[in-house]
């Protein structure tokens, strides 16, 4: 939840006679300074030198179709139900400096997550806070992860095949101050066309992460901290396939109408 004030929320759709695919989420900043685990930042192979202080673009479109919630009640913040969705199905893209550095869809790792009307402890240390969340006021919060990211094998086992790798893991965070207005108004899937991200607190991170291949399930240690400084999000509705043929179909009527007006 940590990062700057989101700038404001472009709102995007398509005529109510077009059907809208799963929303889009677009996050503008800056890259900031690298944080690492103890110092941690020399062991790791991927390098991010020349993604800091960059402009970046991080694009999310989760797709929830299908995909059971889960609400748990939060013992340590009474009246709090922590709700998530998982796979989230996320498709993703971060530019940083004008390149491309992931892209892809995560169907396995992915989560989104609400909490509707958390209530900060007022006793809670300042420290545990992040920046801009004040203690004693409740928030709504939504979150959207992927991860799995594969950042290359840095040690080799038997046979060739790599023992020891790095992962990726990226991080978005919105939380609205429900004193100043609701941002998420049920424990439901979040209506992502129908939110507003104008006056909330944006974070988003990268970290990079180790891990020994296994042929279970892996457990890493997240090792360096990417702070993404949020200045704005964006939400925009993308059509569907037939609509998109539908719209091309109209364009080229146009293009064909003036060009027989031309002559």
């Amino acid at each position: 939840m940590a990062g700057g004030l989101a700038a404001a929320l472009l709102l995007g759709a398509v005529p109510a006679a077009q059907a809208a695919g799963p929303a889009v989420v677009t996050i503008t900043g800056t890259v900031g300074g690298v944080e690492s685990l103890g110092g941690a930042t020399g062991d790791v192979d991927f390098s991010v030198s020349d993604w800091l202080n960059q402009s970046f673009t991080l694009v999310l479109q989760p797709d929830l179709a299908g995909v059971s919630a889960v609400h748990e009640t939060l013992p340590e913040f009474p009246g709090a139900t922590f709700n998530y969705w998982a796979p989230a199905n996320i498709r993703y893209s971060l530019t940083v400096g004008g390149v491309l550095r992931v892209a892809g869809t995560d169907s396995l790792f992915s989560e989104l997550a609400t909490i509707n009307n958390l209530t900060v402890p007022p006793d809670v240390e300042v420290s545990e806070v992040p920046i801009g969340i004040t203690a004693g006021s409740t928030y709504d919060v939504l979150e959207m992860r992927f991860s799995g990211l594969d950042l290359g094998c840095v040690e080799r086992g038997a046979g060739d095949t790599c023992a020891v790798y790095e992962y990726g893991t990226v991080n978005f965070s919105y939380a609205w101050d429900t004193a100043m207005g609701d941002g998420l108004t049920t424990d439901g899937a979040p209506d992502l066309l129908s939110t507003s991200f104008a006056d909330g607190l944006a974070g988003a991170m990268f970290v990079i992460g180790r891990a020994t291949a296994s042929a279970g399930d892996d457990i890493g240690n997240n090792l360096v901290f990417l702070p993404l400084q949020v200045s704005g999000v964006a939400v925009t509705a993308v059509p569907e396939p037939a609509s998109v043929a539908m719209l091309l179909a109209g364009l080229a009527s146009l293009g064909a109408l003036r060009a027989r007006r031309r002559h």
